[in-house]
């Protein structure tokens, strides 16, 4: 046998194993969801920086108290906005995936 078909019979070995043994290979859709999850936090991050979301914290509900020593900020509105996107967006990811 020569060394081309010793080196195609080890990697065709290797194929076959890797594919046992599931945990060796991350799949391309996780990659791919990775990624895009990557992207959606670059993009709030320069939302954040850029000032895209100064109205949050200041909705009518919100509750901020400052006195001679104290200060109290309670972002209720702001929380509930932001749990019923999350909801939202985990309720279509279950849906459609």
């Amino acid at each position: 046998m020569c060394v081309v078909g010793v080196s195609v019979v080890l990697l065709r070995r290797i194929e076959i194993e890797g594919a046992r043994s599931p945990g060796k290979h991350m799949n391309r859709f996780q990659g791919l969801w990775i990624i895009l999850g990557g992207a959606c936090l670059i993009v709030i991050g320069l939302l954040i920086y850029s000032g895209g979301f100064n109205w949050f914290g200041k909705l009518p509900g919100d509750i901020h108290y400052e006195g001679e020593r104290v200060q109290v900020y309670i972002p209720f509105v702001s929380m509930l906005v932001v749990s019923l996107a999350l909801s939202l967006i985990f309720y279509l990811l279950r849906r459609f995936f």
